[in-house]
């Protein structure tokens, strides 16, 4: 053997269980991500639209800064870019599980 050459890598069951484990763990964080973000975009999608988002409690803390923040928060437009960002995380989510369901 010279210096240059590299020795050639196992093909035991070790190194197959090696990469086998990896790809499972692979899987396991894209199902924990598209979950994550399927439960994340439903909720921003419905949540500005029920009666507990006007239940804001910040202007009570700091009350000469943040009445602008409270007629911004109740704003239907407002409501609609955190709808939208919902809508964004679902897209996000429906992504990595047909992306998961290819890899098979």
């Amino acid at each position: 053997m010279s210096l240059t050459q590299e020795p050639a890598p196992q093909q035991g069951p070790s190194a197959s269980g090696e990469s086998r484990q990896g790809t499972v763990r692979r899987r396991l964080w894209a199902i924990c991500f598209a979950l994550f973000a399927l439960e994340i975009g439903s909720f921003l999608l419905i949540f500005p639209w029920i009666d507990a988002w006007t239940l804001n409690h910040l202007p009570r803390l700091f009350p000469s800064i943040l009445w602008e923040f409270q007629d911004l928060w109740n704003e239907p437009i407002f409501k609609a870019a955190v709808s939208g960002l919902g809508a964004i995380n679902l897209y996000i989510s429906f992504l990595q599980v047909v992306s998961l369901l290819r890899k098979k």
